[in-house]
């Protein structure tokens, strides 16, 4: 009987507690709204409010190569080729076309043409290229290289 009593009081304490919580809440969201510091902004889809994205990073256009493939069978490549780096090291990579002109010039020849039909060639190639491209020496980084067409001829 005493056991009972005592399990009824823990929980009559436990239930007030909650209840007092509850009510504390209440009141406390109550005067934070009339005094204005809970604000409900309506959700606005980010599709609703286009936004322009600003960024520090620009692409060059390399003029267009016309480059022998692989040591085999004479075949031809039309490659276009558009570097990226930040704006403000834009007139440096210019001073440097010539070096990254010739760095690719002198890659092509090693690469083959069956190593540019298989699957994950592209991939392979653009990091490769890049890599030629980084190891000029120039005192700044291209960060991506987009690999506008390849016309394989």
């Amino acid at each position: 009987m005493e056991r009972n009593a005592e399990k009824n009081r823990f929980l009559q304490f436990y239930i007030g507690s909650l209840v007092l919580f509850l009510t504390l809440a209440a009141v406390g969201c109550y005067w934070a709204d009339r005094a204005g510091l809970i604000s409900v902004r309506p959700a606005t889809p980010a599709a609703s409010a286009p936004r322009e994205v600003i960024t520090d990073m620009a692409y060059v256009d390399l003029p267009r190569m016309t480059v022998s493939l692989g040591s085999g069978v004479a075949r031809q490549a039309r490659i276009d080729i558009s570097l990226e780096v930040a704006r403000k090291d834009i007139p440096v990579l210019e001073g440097y076309m010539p070096q990254i002109m010739d760095r690719l010039n002198g890659f092509f020849p090693k690469v083959e043409f069956e190593d540019i039909d298989e699957p994950n060639s592209m991939f392979l190639l653009h990091k490769d290229m890049l890599r030629q491209v980084n190891n000029v020496g120039m005192p700044i980084s291209v960060h991506d290289l987009m690999l506008r067409s390849l016309l394989v001829m």
